[in-house]
């Protein structure tokens, strides 16, 4: 995020960390459902006529897990079907002024003056984020240039 500012450094990144740890997680309840689905089903296949309660109890349980994936996929070709028949979802229609109040003007020639880190990220990314008024504060705030202004005061009484 602060990649372009020579002020930062990035030391972590919690985040991707957290969604690593995560992913692995995943991974890992994925192999081993697998490896369970997998003895399940050789349970189901064997012909054994012997009266062994555990190859009972893994056959009841294999029967259970196929009724199981049975009913998931009829409710996802439902899903399916129903979203079909409703069509696509609707874009929201987007906003092209940073805000519809009377803070426009001021944005708009802090804009072309300089540019900040916020406008640099903004950069990066391509990507509509949507804010509020309080987020929108917090950086103006934080902003050298903007942290004295008229607006940022007119914005605290709204």
């Amino acid at each position: 995020l602060y990649g372009e500012e020579e002020h930062y450094k990035a030391c972590s990144d919690v985040k991707m960390q957290l969604k690593f740890l995560q992913e692995l997680d995943q991974i890992e309840k994925k192999k081993h459902d697998e490896a369970e689905r997998d003895i399940l089903m050789r349970a189901i296949k064997s012909r054994s006529k012997n009266d062994n309660p555990e190859q009972l109890r893994l056959k009841e349980r294999a029967k259970e897990m196929q009724q199981l994936e049975l009913e998931k996929m009829q409710i996802r070709n439902a899903d399916e079907t129903a979203r079909n028949a409703i069509g696509p979802r609707k874009k929201k229609a987007r906003i092209d002024s940073p805000l519809a109040s009377g803070l426009n003007d001021v944005s708009y020639n802090y804009k072309h003056s300089y540019k900040t880190s916020f406008d640099k990220c903004r950069e990066a990314r391509s990507r509509m984020k949507r804010v509020n008024l309080r987020d929108l504060i917090f950086v103006m705030e934080h902003e050298k240039g903007l942290c004295r202004t008229k607006s940022l005061y007119a914005s605290y009484l709204k």
